[in-house]
């Protein structure tokens, strides 16, 4: 497990059996990536439907029409990794470069898991 085999070896997999969501021992066959310091601005959807083992540290999501869609995820391989850590969500109603209906908005996963968020700030000027 640990996705040891999907280190790329001339471009390719050593074992395509590494990208089998569990390994041969049933150990989560994850491998934690992380997102950094990304700039979502303006924008009508902020996310993806399903992503798992992709984490984002220090996302700043401003006037955004959702400013998080995620609708599928899983805990992480590693157990410890937040999904969203450090991040801002920001919004204004009355903004002058808001989009119009745009609201502070994190539409975040359901299921059986861990999802997990950490040091994470939704603000919003709301009148």
């Amino acid at each position: 497990g640990g996705g040891g085999g999907r280190r790329p070896c001339g471009g390719y997999l050593r074992d395509p059996r590494s990208c089998d969501w569990f390994g041969p021992d049933g150990e989560d066959n994850g491998l934690v990536n992380v997102i950094e310091d990304s700039l979502e601005y303006h924008s009508v959807f902020v996310g993806h439907y399903t992503l798992g083992d992709v984490a984002f540290r220090g996302l700043i999501s401003v006037y955004n029409l959702h400013s998080m869609y995620w609708k599928v995820s899983k805990t992480m391989a590693d157990q410890r990794t937040p999904h969203v850590d450090s991040s801002l969500f920001l919004g204004d109603e009355t903004g002058e470069w808001r989009m119009a209906g745009s609201v502070v908005r994190f539409l975040g996963p359901a299921g059986p898991f861990t999802f997990y968020l950490r040091c994470v700030c939704a603000h919003a000027h709301l009148y």
